[in-house]
């Protein structure tokens, strides 16, 4: 698990915007991940989900997936 730290006053994870639909999609689709993997308690896929979907708003939305996470994971 990795703890966010408090994002600095005046911080807005929206100035650099990347929608397109193929973020849009890999998101969709970590989603759907995530959900089967919840269904069959594969701890496993979840994880492979929830990094898939941090890897998605990280081109989606830049600046709201901090550097320090990619050092954890």
């Amino acid at each position: 698990m990795i703890y966010f730290q408090k994002r600095p006053d005046g911080h807005n994870s929206l100035l650099e915007q990347n929608n397109t639909k193929d973020g849009v999609k890999k998101l969709a689709d970590s989603g759907e991940l995530c959900w089967q993997s919840i269904l069959k308690r594969d701890v496993k896929g979840l994880g492979r989900a929830l990094t898939t979907t941090l890897e998605a708003w990280s081109k989606i939305l830049p600046l709201a997936v901090p550097d320090y996470c990619w050092e954890e994971i």
